[in-house]
């Protein structure tokens, strides 16, 4: 199923949760131009929805969060000192969200 698109220097990629034979198949009946389609695990509805988690669930330590792939989310907090990133690795999986601390400790 679609998961998200973008165009980059004339080239229209297209991610799909699953088939990507077939998605490519699809669009080629419309567009003939340079296409890329790759498989991702996450839709645009699905990454929303973990944003939206993300803000409920950090609240005020939360500075940033959004998609910048197609398949994670980057949040910055105020400070992680490893537990943020441990707990969205155990209640997202590892790597779909990536925490940044803004505050780092002082040596």
């Amino acid at each position: 199923s679609y998961a998200t698109a973008w165009l980059s220097n004339g080239t229209i990629s297209v991610a799909v949760t699953e088939d990507p034979e077939g998605a490519e198949a699809e669009l080629r009946k419309t567009w003939g131009g340079l296409l890329c389609v790759t498989t991702v695990e996450k839709t645009d509805a699905d990454l929303n929805e973990v944003n939206q988690e993300l803000q409920a669930a950090l609240g005020d330590q939360l500075l940033t969060s959004g998609s910048t792939s197609p398949d994670s989310l980057d949040a910055t907090v105020v400070f992680d000192d490893g537990s943020i990133q441990d707990w969205a690795d155990t209640t997202y999986g590892d790597g779909l969200v990536r925490i940044s601390s803004a505050l780092e400790p002082v040596s």
